[in-house]
């Protein structure tokens, strides 16, 4: 009697044990169905009027730039309208933030035109303004298509799409100038569908557990036949951000370790845990002895600079590419302005800049963050010397860019030389001392191929300063 109340206890426990063995085995297969879910999105494009069919810049930041109707003159890639790059005074510039989705590899699509001798710049960039890439095209009079696809790396994080179009200027026979310009159209980023389908196969699976009683052992064991689980259709769960995806496998991996550890602790008996609980407190005064480590030695790591030489004849330091020492250049020349030559300086080294700053409008003593965009548009190298007027008067210059200095309100460049069709990028950091509104009007002097000495000046910008507190937001600058 008594042996027969045992077996059927220690069956029903046995039964309790394989239930709690299968219900391990569903968490599993759950937690590798959950993280491994597809993801899709639908292929549409993210940009915000890229045909520009508004009819003007909405969703666009736009500067010394116009949207131009459909005509013989200037044809639109499609719709009716396309945007011009460019005034008759100063290139132009647009851009747009866009806002990749999680596990999202974006496509770029635009269509472009450029006219004889003008110029377009394409550009990527990260939020922080770092340059993805960059493309210089020129003399395309027909719409050309430039595709270019970003790596699932950039789902989640936003780009910035800018356009920068220089146009071509050439005295007519009879009457004024004729204005060749850049335009651009269709600009499209495409969210690509990402598609994960994962199988998951599992070999013959066999449970055994064995649960000692008195007065005799009983054993349960329980097979489980091969299977092949494939992930069903996108379902409720389709599109959710990666992290909640982790989270729900890091809950199913924690509830299957705490399950197996209530198991181990029922399969060990009583007298099997005070035994080891004996021996726990036998070892535990065993305590090896531990020496002092000596902390490790700083490791130093040297600065890298760029590398240098000197003139051989005024011994001032340039950098190693530098065509010409800038010193001597500068002190026996009188520069002359590039606007002169007129569309011949392409021929030559022809630098093209423009200033842009992050926030036009600060309070005394704010950072403000100044960024200079340089060009060489022409079809020769050039060697920058300096820019004067970086820092413009009631500023002060807080950090400037490695490995070129600045001396009293002039930064100078030690030669960087700067081949056709390549950028130079210089970024300040200013901070003003006082209010009032402050022109910041930079002069480049550069040396083209032949040592002849120009400059370049590139549109200016204002900056308003504002004091700090209710009075200045109030009465603003003088």
């Amino acid at each position: 009697m008594d042996s027969n109340r045992i077996r059927s206890e220690a069956g029903a426990r046995g039964m309790r044990m394989s239930f709690a063995h299968g219900l391990l085995v569903l968490l599993m297969l759950s937690s590798v169905a959950l993280l491994y879910s597809p993801i899709s999105y639908t292929l549409e494009t993210l940009v915000e009027n890229g045909g520009f069919e508004t009819g003007d810049f909405t969703y666009w930041t736009d500067a010394n730039s116009k949207v131009v109707r459909n005509t013989e003159r200037s044809p639109a890639h499609s719709g009716e309208y396309s945007a011009r790059i460019a005034t008759e005074t100063s290139e132009g510039r647009i851009s747009q933030i866009i806002s990749i989705p999680f596990k999202c590899s974006g496509k770029f699509n635009v269509w472009y035109r450029v006219e004889d001798q003008a110029q377009l710049a394409i550009l990527l960039k990260t939020i922080d303004g770092l340059v993805i890439r960059r493309w210089i095209v020129t003399n395309t009079e027909s719409w050309t298509s430039l595709t270019y696809n970003l790596d699932l790396s950039y789902g989640g994080r936003s780009v910035t799409i800018e356009f920068v179009g220089y146009k071509n200027s050439v005295p007519g026979v009879i009457g004024p100038y004729v204005y060749y310009w850049p335009y651009v159209d269709d600009v499209g980023l495409t969210c690509l569908a990402q598609t994960v389908t994962t199988s998951v196969t599992t070999t013959s699976l066999t449970i055994q557990h064995t649960t000692t009683t008195s007065p005799a052992p009983v054993t349960t064991i329980r097979t489980v036949s091969p299977f092949t689980e494939t992930t069903a259709p996108p379902s409720a769960l389709t599109g959710m951000p990666f992290g909640t995806l982790e989270l729900a496998g890091l809950v199913a991996a924690v509830a299957l370790i705490s399950s197996v550890l209530v198991l181990m602790r029922r399969r060990r008996g009583p007298a099997q845990t005070a035994t080891l609980k004996q021996k726990v407190e036998l070892e535990a005064p065993l305590v090896k002895e531990t020496r002092p480590v000596a902390p490790a030695k700083e490791t130093v790591v040297p600065e890298v600079k760029a590398p240098v030489k000197y003139c051989v004849n005024c011994g001032t330091e340039m950098l190693a590419d530098a065509l010409y020492c800038p010193t001597c250049a500068s002190g026996t020349l009188s520069p002359a302005s590039d606007r002169t030559l007129g569309v011949e300086r392409l021929e030559h080294a022809a630098i093209q800049a423009s200033v842009i700053v992050r926030h036009m409008e600060v309070t005394i003593g704010e950072d403000a963050t100044i960024e200079l965009q340089m060009i060489n548009a022409g079809k020769k190298p050039a060697t920058l010397v300096k820019i004067e007027n970086v820092v413009p008067a009631g500023f002060e210059l807080v950090s400037g860019p490695e490995p070129f200095r600045v001396v009293r309100d002039d930064l100078h460049l030690k030669g960087r030389r700067l081949d056709p069709m390549k950028t130079e990028e210089i970024e300040l950091v200013l901070r003003p001392k006082r209010k009032g509104s402050f022109l910041l009007k930079p002069r480049i002097f550069y040396l083209d191929e032949d040592g002849n000495y120009r400059y370049h000046d590139p549109d200016p910008v204002t900056i308003r300063v504002k004091e700090i507190g209710l009075r200045g937001w109030v009465t603003g600058p003088e």
